[in-house]
């Protein structure tokens, strides 16, 4: 079966790259406690940001043009907006079918999504410790 295909090899890709992220901070002398600190900070970020990655290569693939805004400067670069727009209704959406599966019974996608909304609200409350570390 296809699917099953597919989750071997996002399983592998997944390990191989946290085993480099490993070994490079390994290689750094940094210690193992902060090495998976980091791994669950990159993943959650990640996650954080897919409908932002979705919603801009739909806009690359359509080639609608991109408006960048200046980054700020100074004592305002500091603070980070915790979230966009798109991540509130992401983490909306998450939670609205998170409560369906668990009422139908479907643990597996009622964790996934769990895990995916958790990672999205550990990210708007630590973003500006996260991209400033």
């Amino acid at each position: 079966d296809f699917g099953y295909v597919l989750i071997i090899l996002s399983i592998v890709i997944t390990t191989l790259y946290v085993s480099s992220i490993y070994k490079s901070l390994t290689n750094r002398y940094v210690g193992k406690y902060l090495i998976m600190r980091s791994i669950g900070s990159s993943a959650a970020v990640t996650a954080t940001l897919l409908p932002t990655i979705f919603v801009g290569t739909i806009k690359a693939l359509l080639l609608r043009r991109f408006r960048y805004n200046i980054t700020p400067k100074g004592s305002s670069e500091k603070f980070v907006k915790s979230l966009s727009n798109y991540e509130y209704f992401y983490l909306i959406y998450l939670l609205i079918i998170l409560v369906f599966n668990a009422l139908l019974g479907n643990l597996l996608t009622m964790f996934w999504c769990g895990s995916i909304a958790l990672s999205i609200v550990y990210t708007s409350i630590r973003v500006n410790k996260v991209v400033n570390y």
